[in-house]
């Protein structure tokens, strides 16, 4: 049986948007369309509990990725950071959220691009 896959335009909406009850796969074409990068767009599967990571969201139940390769982008990683320049935006949070998505799910950890990262000391 195929798998009944919804789509929805961005993660940052996914806790309100209005998923049909049969559906068991969605994908989220953006992680916010706002700042719509390289590589975000992912496919979420349900879940009968809560996930360990942050790359999840809770409509009709939890939703949690379900990629074999998780890009930084997925998570919200904006990657504009200029090293010429020193510009761009801070993606620490978002970068760490991938990687305890990856950790947790066994999978693949993808970059793309150049991202900024602030060390705490």
């Amino acid at each position: 049986m195929a798998a009944n896959v919804y789509s929805i335009p961005s993660f940052v909406d996914a806790a309100s948007a209005v998923i049909p009850s049969t559906t068991n796969r969605i994908l989220v074409e953006s992680y916010d369309v706002a700042i719509s990068a390289k590589n975000d767009a992912a496919y979420y599967k349900r879940v009968p509990s809560e996930p360990s990571h942050s790359l999840k969201f809770q409509n009709g139940g939890w939703w949690e990725i379900a990629e074999p390769e998780i890009y930084l982008a997925m998570a919200g990683a904006r990657g504009n950071w200029d090293p010429a320049t020193r510009t761009g935006t801070n993606d620490t949070i978002s970068i760490q959220a991938a990687f305890d998505a990856a950790v947790a799910l066994n999978c693949n950890l993808r970059t793309g691009v150049v991202y900024s990262i602030i060390w705490a000391n």
